[in-house]
């Protein structure tokens, strides 16, 4: 589960401040060069590592999402968002002001425009010359219209005639479509440079506007011929109609006002002044407000629609380009440009009472096998988003603390932890039903967390404060505050040993703590800077990922010594295991690659393309996927490995056959004395769980005359596994003994052996 990185985990406008807070160097982004084995084996070749998915978390951080249209499917309180810059459309549920979906579009899209009637949404794709519409019920694509278009540029809608409107700057036309058949059926030639379109659905007229003109042409809707014009202001850009007066609102960006339109006599009666360089407007039915969009003056204007007068002037984010309003809710929604989010108004008080970012800045990632979930920590939004890894789909969005970082899951008690590093403290989450049950204040900055499930601690990095928080699983309370190295990062667990291994970035080791305790005994040099750590149970390898030094560290747990250092990509940050395959996963944030790793030799045998600024991976070892976050691109992409399970040595077992429950040889009496402290077992549960990977064990005694035993050792050891619990001491009536045992991970079935100081008996136990 991996962990964090502290610099390049951040929001992209706190980097520097971050830099300068600690002037520890966390942004030097070093250039190594990119070294592989030339000599792959003929597996490695074999079996490659295939990306099979990638899951749209948001838009490409590293460049601005661009939100340049939006529209309100008032029947669903569903937002559409039209992003330029990411090709993709947003949706939010207005209810929760929650991004539900991402869809992707042809191209580049800047317009969209909502039916509620018939529940499609329209798509422009300027450069991709096409239509797309959507399904508003699945927020699916189902059709694409690309013939007879130009270059679409605004779209209106006539949702009483079930007509689309589409305007075409590039070749004059203002295309007509059915909205029963998504057919293009008319073509009506407009004026040079067509930019914006009004449909008022009373008159059955549409409204033309044009960046080589200030005048307006007319058309009418039941014959598709122009019929008139109107000189409005300069450089008319967007129009609004109001059905309650039958009123059209144009905005003249240059002239910094919006003309006021008589829909009846199609002459100008008013001139309304708003802010610097409106662009977009929209007009709430319900209560006859017009809200005007000024870019220039990060400002939306509010005019009474019955006086025509701006009644006032609502502050909202930078370069608002787009607006529209829900008038079931009374709700205005602002996009944002430059700001990647949205601005929410109450229409009822003309404030603003939300900003909801769409952007997404993953960072941290855990997968729960058990509930085939995977949690991604987003720092950008400060939430976790819940991924279903059955569909590759987000099914849950946790909203915690700030600055969301690190993921760490205990399978055992279905509880999933996040360090906030903004806010100090840690969010638990409740995985079934993906709910916050507690937030646990911590140190400075917690930034990497693991868990042991057979302690039911939680270790958290503060790497502002150079400790390690112990948090007990079963209270949620800190148990104990360790001091380590300094900026602790990375944690990793050995949880069979009881081990912790905590990677200091400024202090460029690692340090050893043994959780009986709680106390560090040991600090192990590595290389420059070393962010995440992770730990194969396999091998009881520890492998650091040293970011400025280009290279992977690997430490022998055993004897707690450096192995040798394995060379990756450029600036590693990112580390998975899947001990299944025996593999290890690098993320190279800088040259959007992952470096594989054979666990065996701990050679490099294959380099993967992925996403945009690979920071964390995570493995699921059922099903050999590998998930890894793109930080600048934000998204998940999916690998799949091909490699078979790793090979075990060959477990030792006695010459003769071990004795499965119910096939014991019966005592003859005759030849050898009956054992009087273990005549019978009875073990359950007679089936493992489904990935193996912790499971209790029950075992019953009874003495040869039928009575419960009481005070007798039993020991128990595996053939092919871990026993987590060595013995267990009867000491109640019933003669119950209980352990908790670990199989390897590539056991479908194998043995345990249960046996006190006189007898022996085996269970086998098979994967269901």
């Amino acid at each position: 589960m991996i962990k964090s990185c502290s610099a390049l985990k951040l929001k992209l406008n706190e980097l520097n401040m971050l830099e300068a807070k600690y002037k520890l160097g966390y942004l030097k982004l070093a250039i190594f060069a990119l070294m592989f084995l030339l000599c792959a084996s003929f597996n490695n070749l074999l079996f490659a590592q295939t990306v099979i998915d990638t899951i749209r978390l948001g838009h490409e951080s590293g460049n601005p999402i661009g939100p340049v249209a939006l529209s309100v499917n008032d029947s669903t309180e569903k937002i559409y968002i039209a992003n330029k810059d990411s090709g993709d459309i947003t949706v939010f549920d207005g209810s929760t002001n929650k991004v539900i979906n991402h869809i992707d579009v042809d191209d580049i899209p800047v317009a969209l425009e909502a039916n509620s009637t018939t529940n499609k949404i329209y798509v422009a794709g300027n450069l991709s010359h096409t239509i797309t519409v959507i399904d508003g019920s699945t927020d699916k694509v189902v059709k694409t219209i690309n013939e007879g278009l130009g270059s679409p540029l605004a779209i209106g809608i006539n949702d009483v005639a079930n007509k689309i409107y589409v305007v075409n700057s590039n070749n004059d036309i203002l295309s007509v479509i059915d909205g029963a058949t998504d057919e293009i059926i008319d073509e009506i030639v407009v004026k040079d440079l067509p930019i914006g379109i009004g449909v008022n659905t009373v008159t059955n007229k549409i409204y033309i506007s044009y960046a080589s003109s200030d005048a307006l042409s007319i058309i009418d809707g039941a014959t598709n011929e122009i019929i008139g014009s109107v000189i409005a202001g300069n450089n008319p850009e967007a129009i609004a109609v109001s059905s309650v007066n039958n009123k059209i609102y144009v905005v003249n960006s240059r002239s910094n006002n919006v003309s006021v339109i008589d829909g009846s006599t199609d002459e100008v009666i008013s001139s309304v002044s708003v802010g610097i360089a409106p662009f977009d407007l929209a007009v709430n039915q319900s209560t006859n407000k017009i809200y005007v969009a000024n870019v220039a003056e990060n400002s939306v204007t509010v005019i009474d629609g019955d006086t025509d007068r701006a009644i006032a002037t609502i502050s909202v984010g930078d370069t608002p380009d787009g607006v529209d309003v829900n008038p079931v809710t009374n709700t205005v929604y602002v996009i944002n440009l430059d700001d990647n989010d949205i601005s929410v108004i109450d229409g009822s008080s003309d404030e603003v009472t939300a900003t909801i970012s769409f952007g997404h800045f993953p960072v941290g990632i855990g997968v729960n096998e058990t509930t085939d979930k995977i949690y991604v920590a987003d720092v950008l939004i400060d939430n976790v988003n819940v991924i279903n890894a059955v569909t590759n789909e987000t099914v849950a969005t946790v909203n915690d603390g700030i600055g969301t970082q690190g993921i760490g899951i205990n399978e055992d008690s279905n509880r999933i932890y996040a360090t906030n590093s903004e806010s100090d403290n840690v969010t638990v989450i409740d995985g079934a039903s993906d709910t916050v049950i507690k937030t646990i204040t911590v140190g400075n900055f917690p930034e990497g967390v693991d868990v042991n499930p057979i302690t039911n601690l939680i270790y958290v990095a503060n790497n502002g404060d150079d400790n390690v928080s112990v948090i007990d699983g079963a209270t949620n309370e800190i148990k104990e505050t360790i001091n380590v190295g300094s900026r602790p990062d990375g944690v990793a667990i050995n949880s069979d040993a009881n081990m912790i291994y905590v990677s200091n970035t400024a202090g460029n080791d690692v340090s050893v703590i043994n959780g009986s305790d709680n106390q560090v005994v040991a600090t192990i040099s590595v290389n420059e800077s070393p962010f995440a750590i992770a730990l194969n149970p396999r091998t009881n390898k520890i492998y650091t990922v040293n970011e400025l030094a280009g290279n992977v560290t690997v430490i022998d747990g055993n004897i707690e010594a450096l192995l040798g250092t394995i060379e990756v990509g450029d600036t590693p940050i990112g580390i998975g295991i899947n001990p299944l395959t025996n593999r290890i996963y690098v993320a190279n944030s800088q040259d959007d690659t992952v470096s594989v790793i054979d666990g065996s030799d701990d050679a490099v045998i294959n380099t993967v393309d992925v996403n945009d600024h690979p920071v964390a991976i995570d493995v699921n070892t059922s099903n050999n996927r590998i998930y890894v976050t793109g930080m600048m691109s934000g998204d998940i992409v999916v690998l799949q490995d091909d490699a078979p399970f790793a090979e075990d040595e060959e477990p030792v077992v006695d010459e003769e056959e071990p004795v499965v429950e119910g096939d014991e040889e019966p005592i003859d009496d005759e030849d050898e004395e009956p054992v009087a402290q273990n005549a019978r077992m009875d073990v359950s549960p007679a089936a493992a769980s489904k990935s193996l990977k912790r499971q209790e064990a029950v075992v019953t005694l009874t003495g040869a005359d039928g009575l419960p035993m009481a005070g007798v050792i039993v020991n128990a050891s595996a053939t092919n596994g871990t026993v987590v619990a060595p013995n267990a001491v009867i000491t109640d009536a019933n003669g119950v003994a209980v352990f908790k045992f670990k199989f390897r991970f590539n056991s479908i079935d194998g043995f345990i052996k249960f046996y006190t100081i006189d007898n022996e008996m085996s269970a086998m136990l098979r994967q269901e």
